[in-house]
């Protein structure tokens, strides 16, 4: 079980260091909507670490649907899944 009194543990400097809170609170409002949620970035490392994250902010909820914290470019096709998920995706520049 996980408390946020440990909050000196908790990655959420590096959420707010890549993410602007007007997009923080967008990205929440579409996870606790159970919107389809696709994360790209060219930083592999970052990625997954920020997608646990808002999985984890959804506490004492939990994220129950398909969870991809990052999808390699050959299964891309998963995309089309027509349920709630939360992924990431390495995006090209």
């Amino acid at each position: 079980m996980r408390y946020f009194g440990d909050l000196p543990n908790y990655p959420f400097l590096r959420l707010f260091e890549r993410l602007s809170a007007n997009v923080i609170v967008d990205v929440f409002l579409c996870i606790l909507l159970e919107y389809k949620v696709v994360f790209q970035s060219s930083m592999d490392l970052a990625m997954p670490s920020i997608i646990q994250t808002f999985s984890d902010l959804l506490y004492p909820l939990k994220w129950r649907h398909v969870y991809i914290p990052y999808l390699p470019e050959n299964m891309a096709e998963i995309l089309e899944v027509p349920v709630p998920c939360l992924m990431g995706m390495r995006w090209k520049r």
